[in-house]
């Protein structure tokens, strides 16, 4: 029995919870990347362009950017998932240097899922050393580390939402009835992807808590479903607007299936894949593993386990995906696309053997095995080490290598076996071995995590393309740039206030997309993240066969061409081996906000210098005017004789609908926090 409250429980433990700390000193205020070797991360190309842009933003017009011109000609800042607009939390890395801001809060975030797996763990009667155990599992647990430093930051701040929102549909008291419906709405706001999942982990939750209760249930469902779309509400209704006008609407099944598990892969349950491919990150530590396998064999925990038990299995055969038979027919459905990528559904896994490990860490500790309950855990614990060595052994028979892998796997596998064994024997006592375990844990996952990101120096990721960048900036005329060869970053750009035609981002506009095939003379097979697609992992070389069409680039307002090999046009500048061309582009536009474009126009009219999107709307001398859209990627306005002054501004119905609805969410959790309380 728990003889602590929450608060005591915190005040007694709370040093446990600063240990994710360890991982980013000394760096904490550089990059998050991969590797050492790796040239990309997401929170570079991304998350810290968005921010950057969106602090700018709210610093020099005192307004929120609905719209954004930095990258791919220009797209829906609020309907993008990846703006970081809608997170409320995710504001306060803005209060900090970035990347510092993203690093506190990530460990913010970490720490707060670990809270929310011990009181979980408490919830489910367990007691408080093993709650402590948990959410040192959760606060270490390699795959949120590994995922971080491909830069996937929205997915490190969503994650720890999970055990909270599981947490909710434990917590009886009515004041917080609607709980779970925020919390889920939240998780939306922050990474719709992983708002898929969650969702589903919560129907699936409530449904196992609840199947004797289906009435009352079914309402309390409803109401709660109800207020988490409300709440995620102003993203929603402009993502929803966004994608069905850009590529991730037309996925194939090899799209959304993509990086599925390899069954190989399923060793990195036993071997930790040390900075290895972040998807393919299973490993949850060899003491959680063998406790995760012993709890089914205790008879009187099956009941209880049964639905951590599916949690682990289930996602397990689910980020198989391709290569498990039937996946591919239902990556076809409605929806199925949020899905995309099925090893995301490993963080479930990890979670699932996190709770499964702290159910038998409890028994074992507070309770009496059966003698078949004995030699069931050891016959299965003697079956693991035996597959585990005899792999060994075969990979050191046909390569004559061992790489610190399957060294460090192999190590603490055995530690750990030999620890429990010794226990069940009854050679340790409870005390000592509890320690023990605690030990075994802290080492092996600070070493596996600390191997799956490392953070860069901000003057070496801030640097790449930054002399080219630097010319374009001081050149006169609002001007956008194209690079075949990646030769300027996104990051890079930010900082200097460039307008990019080519990017990177997993949602772009099919019109603009097939235009910029045309443009660039680069054609796309399948599905791509980067405009334009590069063929190889050599950037610098991978389109040099492609010229792209001036004309066509000209007209959307390129003006520079940067590039890592040699094009037919006028060369203006060279930094290295990055050249800067010059072609005759259109008329340069004058922006007075993200959201409004000012121009000066004669007859017969003006185009508007973005990409047609819902949303636009036009003034000609303060006078309101239809906008013509005169092709799928071009609109603008016709003007009269003389001299007209034209502004576009971006006003687009979703994102009132959205913010109105997301009001009405909050304004409905208030009134109910109220009558509560009445």
């Amino acid at each position: 029995m728990n003889k602590l409250n929450n608060t005591q429980f915190l005040r007694r433990y709370g040093w446990v919870f600063l240990i994710p700390v360890l991982l980013f000193i000394p760096s904490i205020g550089g990059f998050a990347f991969p590797s050492e070797d790796s040239l990309f991360s997401d929170i570079a190309i991304s998350h810290y362009p968005n921010a950057v842009f969106l602090k700018n933003t709210l610093l020099e017009f005192k307004t929120i950017p609905l719209w954004s011109d930095s990258i791919l000609g220009g797209f829906p800042f609020a309907a993008n998932p990846l703006s970081g607009l809608w997170y409320p939390f995710g504001w306060l890395a803005l209060i900090f240097p970035l990347p510092l801001g993203f690093n506190l809060l990530v460990i913010a975030h970490i720490v707060f899922g670990a809270i929310g797996v011990s009181f979980l763990i408490r919830k489910l009667g367990l007691s408080d050393s093993t709650a402590i155990f948990g959410a040192l599992a959760f606060l270490l647990m390699p795959k949120i580390f590994a995922h971080y430093g491909a830069g996937h930051l929205t997915l490190a701040y969503a994650i720890p939402w999970t055990p909270w929102l599981l947490l909710a549909v434990l917590t009886n008291n009515k004041k917080w009835y609607a709980q779970p419906g925020l919390i889920l709405g939240l998780i939306f706001l922050v990474d719709v992807r992983w708002a898929a999942y969650a969702g589903i982990l919560w129907v699936a939750w409530e449904i196992f808590q609840n199947k004797s209760q289906w009435g009352a249930w079914g309402k309390k469902l409803i109401s709660q479903i109800a207020l988490a779309i409300l709440i995620a509400a102003p993203l929603a209704i402009p993502f929803l607007e966004y994608l069905k006008l850009s590529t991730r609407s037309i996925l194939e099944s090899k799209d959304v299936l993509s990086f599925s598990l390899p069954p190989i892969r399923l060793l990195g349950l036993i071997f930790p894949d040390l900075g290895g491919f972040h998807e393919f990150a299973i490993y949850s530590g060899a003491i959680i593993l063998i406790l995760a396998i012993i709890a089914p064999l205790i008879k009187t925990l099956r009941k209880e386990i049964s639905f951590w038990f599916g949690l682990v299995i289930l996602p397990l055969i689910f980020s198989l995906g391709e290569f498990f038979p039937g996946l591919n027919l239902l990556s076809t459905l409605p929806g199925f696309s949020l899905l995309r990528v099925p090893p995301r559904a490993l963080f479930l896994t990890g979670i699932g053997l996190i709770i499964l490990a702290a159910y038998a860490l409890d028994y074992l500790t507070g309770k009496s095995l059966e003698l078949k309950e004995k030699k069931s855990i050891r016959l299965a614990l003697l079956s693991l080490i035996s597959f585990s060595l005899s792999t060994l052994a075969g990979l050191w028979f046909a390569t004559k290598e061992m790489s610190i892998n399957y060294v460090w796997g192999a190590v603490f596998l055995l530690l750990s076996y030999s620890w429990v064994l010794s226990f069940i024997a009854n050679k340790i006592t409870p005390k000592l071995w509890s320690r023990g375990v605690f030990l075994i844990l802290l080492i092996d996952l600070l070493f596996v995590a600390q191997a799956g990101f490392v953070l860069k120096p901000n003057e070496v990721v801030l640097s790449d393309g930054q002399a080219a960048a630097k010319y374009i900036s001081i050149q006169t005329g609002s001007y956008r740039v194209y690079s075949p060869s990646y030769s300027i970053s996104q990051q890079t750009a930010a900082q200097f206030g460039l307008h990019l035609a080519d990017g990177v981002d997993p949602m772009q506009r099919i019109n603009y997309v097939d235009y910029m095939d045309s443009a660039t003379n680069i054609q796309r097979e399948g599905y791509s993240i980067t405009l334009p697609p590069f063929a190889d992992e050599d950037l610098s070389t991978s389109n040099q066969s492609y010229i792209p069409d001036p004309i066509l680039l000209g007209a959307i307002g390129v003006k520079y061409i940067v590039s890592e090999f040699p094009l037919p046009f006028g060369e203006v500048a060279r930094f290295g081996d990055t050249r800067i061309y010059q072609i005759e582009a259109s008329e340069p536009y004058l922006s007075g906000s993200p959201n409004i474009i000012s121009l000066t126009g004669t007859a017969p009219g003006v185009f508007l210098p973005e990409l047609s999107y819902p949303g636009w709307q036009a003034w000609v001398d303060r006078e309101q005017v239809e906008i013509e859209v005169l092709d799928p990627l071009f609109s603008g306005v016709y003007l009269e004789e003389g001299t007209h002054e034209v502004v576009f501004k971006f006003r687009p119905n979703s994102v009132y609908w959205g913010l109105g609805l997301g009001v009405l969410g909050i304004f409905s959790l208030f009134v109910w926090q109220i009558r509560q309380r009445q």
